[in-house]
């Protein structure tokens, strides 16, 4: 099981000297970055201010599915680095009338958390989404659990109820507000803006588009308690790090993540997608109390609906 490295008096006084030059420069990124989604929605809206957002044009069915496979050098979730190295993460749902029945599962490819070609997580959500002219809207839940295998042995299920509205406008910014009603009993909300433009159509039947996002959440003192401030870095819940995960928790803003993707689709059903993510911690007592608090990841996807 991975644990967290303890920081030695030294270390801690090099974080303190350097946190604010850390922060700034978190900042500066992040403004840069939302500043290049802001131009590409710009642009993406020469059409008309009406104009969808071209990652939501997608045909109206009674009934579809979809499935999707996804390689990334490693799992990063709400800043917290789940795995440390290569994943794969399949996925699969099927919608009728806006009823959504999905599956998810995350394997681990390397013996990092001693769990290679491992199932280490499966999620099961149930979500209904809808739209009213330019307002679109979601709710739903999500059962998460962490098979008993490898590092994950201790790790507890728990189930995640939500709400999300959004704006079918530039940027399709939508907000999300997770509550736990099992183990963790917090709530975490996540802030996402979104851009995406076609840049190339070589042929009628596939065109590469440039995507742009980018997320901020904000954590509930329990729900930051739970996943942030514990003493190993896969305990999820465990009661012989109580102390070491509520001492210094709070609600606060927990993480930033910026997103860039080149999605290739192909045809009406095929989408290839390389994304890069690059993912940050607010918070300095999260800072502080995580053995992970940037993380640089990426890799591809390749996902089939009909």
């Amino acid at each position: 099981m991975s644990v967290q490295a303890r920081q030695t008096p030294d270390e801690a006084a090099r974080y303190n000297n350097t946190g604010d030059l850390i922060m700034g420069n978190r900042k500066l990124c992040a403004m840069a970055f939302f500043a290049a989604a802001l131009s590409l929605t710009l642009l993406s809206a020469g059409a008309g201010e009406d104009r969808e957002p071209a990652h939501q044009k997608q045909e109206k069915k009674l009934l579809s599915a979809s499935v999707e496979v996804s390689c990334l050098t490693k799992y990063v979730r709400r800043g917290i680095v789940v795995s440390p190295e290569y994943v794969a993460q399949p996925a699969a749902s099927v919608s009728f009338r806006g009823l959504t029945a999905s599956v998810w599962a995350s394997m681990d490819l390397t013996d990092e958390n001693y769990a290679e070609r491992e199932i280490t997580e499966i999620d099961y959500t149930l979500d209904y989404s809808g739209a009213w002219k330019k307002i679109n809207y979601s709710a739903g839940v999500t059962h998460y659990t962490r098979p008993d295998i490898g590092a994950h042995t201790d790790d507890p299920a728990t189930t995640e109820a939500y709400a999300a509205i959004g704006l079918n406008v530039m940027g399709a910014p939508r907000i999300k507000v997770f509550q736990d009603i099992n183990q963790v009993k917090g709530t975490y909300a996540n802030l996402s803006i979104y851009a995406e433009e076609e840049a190339w159509r070589p042929v009628d039947w596939a065109g590469l588009s440039l995507g742009l996002g980018a997320s901020v959440g904000w954590g509930s003192h329990s729900h930051n308690a739970y996943y942030y401030f514990r003493g190993d870095m896969m305990g999820w819940g465990t009661p012989k790090h109580e102390k070491a995960r509520t001492g210094n928790a709070r609600a606060a803003f927990t993480d930033l993540q910026l997103t860039a993707a080149l999605p290739l689709r192909i045809g009406s059903y095929v989408t290839i997608k390389p994304v890069f993510h690059w993912s940050t911690l607010l918070d300095k007592c999260i800072r502080h109390a995580m053995r992970h608090d940037d993380n640089i990841f990426g890799g591809i996807s390749l996902s089939v609906g009909f």
